[in-house]
C-alpha cells in the first residue's frame, strides 16, 4: 500500500496541509486487505488523502474543487456551479459534533490504483474530466474501447471495497469510507462509528 498526500504536493500548497496520511486503525486493516488482493493482480492501492484538517477542507471547498468544476463546465452559471459543488466537496462549516466533514473523521480515504511493477498510476477514466466522470458508474454507458479497461478497474476497486464492508461515495469513485456518516447512511446503520478526529494531530 502506497501513501502520497495529494494536497501536500498541490501547488500552491494550501495552509494546513499535512504530508502524512492518518486513518483509523480499523480502516487501515481493511485497506491493507484490499491492497493484498490487488497485489495478486499486479496492482497496488495508493492512498492520496485520509484525515483532512478543516483548513484544507475549506480550501478544497472554496478553491480546488470549484476551480476544477469551472474548468470542466465553463457554461454553468454561478448558482448552478455552487449546486454542483455540493456533490463533490463537503462544507467546512458543518456542525463538527452532529455532521463533521467526512475526511475529518479519519474514516475516509481518497484512493487510486498503481501498477505494482512500474508504480505508474492506472487509467481510471478521467480523460472526460475528473468531475464529469466522477460517479462510480459513470463509465458504464461508454461503449468505446478506450474506456473498457478503466471501467473494469473501477468495478474492481468498488467490489474489493464492498467485500471489506467499505462504501464508495455515490458521486466520487475515489472516495471510500468506513465508519463515517456516509458509510452509516449507505449501509443503513443506526449511527456512524466515528465523529470528528479533532485530536488526531495533537
Amino acid at each position: 500500500m502506497l501513501c502520497r498526500s495529494y494536497y501536500w504536493d498541490y501547488k500552491p500548497r494550501p495552509a494546513g496541509a499535512i504530508e502524512e496520511i492518518f486513518l483509523r486503525k480499523s480502516f487501515i486493516a481493511k485497506l491493507k486487505a484490499i491492497d493484498e488482493e490487488l497485489n495478486s493482480l499486479g496492482l497496488r492501492l495508493l492512498i492520496q488523502e485520509g484525515y483532512r484538517p478543516l483548513l484544507v477542507q475549506r480550501f478544497v471547498q472554496e478553491v480546488s474543487v470549484l476551480k476544477g468544476l469551472r474548468k470542466e463546465n465553463p457554461n454553468l452559471g454561478e448558482a448552478e456551479l455552487f449546486e454542483k459543488l455540493k456533490m463533490f466537496a463537503a462544507s467546512a462549516d458543518m456542525d463538527l459534533q452532529l455532521s463533521p466533514p467526512p475526511h475529518l473523521t479519519g474514516g475516509v480515504a481518497d484512493v487510486n490504483l498503481v501498477y505494482l511493477e512500474t508504480g505508474k498510476v492506472v487509467d481510471m477514466g478521467k480523460r472526460g474530466g475528473l468531475y464529469n466522470t466522477a460517479f462510480p458508474d459513470a463509465l458504464e454507458n461508454y461503449n468505446f474501447k478506450t474506456m473498457e479497461q478503466p471501467k473494469r478497474f473501477r468495478r474492481l476497486l468498488f467490489w474489493l471495497a464492498f467485500e471489506q464492508g467499505i462504501t464508495t461515495n455515490p458521486t466520487e469513485w475515489w472516495h471510500i469510507s468506513w465508519g463515517d456518516q456516509m458509510w452509516a447512511w449507505i449501509t443503513k446503520s443506526s449511527c456512524a462509528m466515528y465523529g470528528a478526529a479533532d485530536d488526531l494531530l495533537s
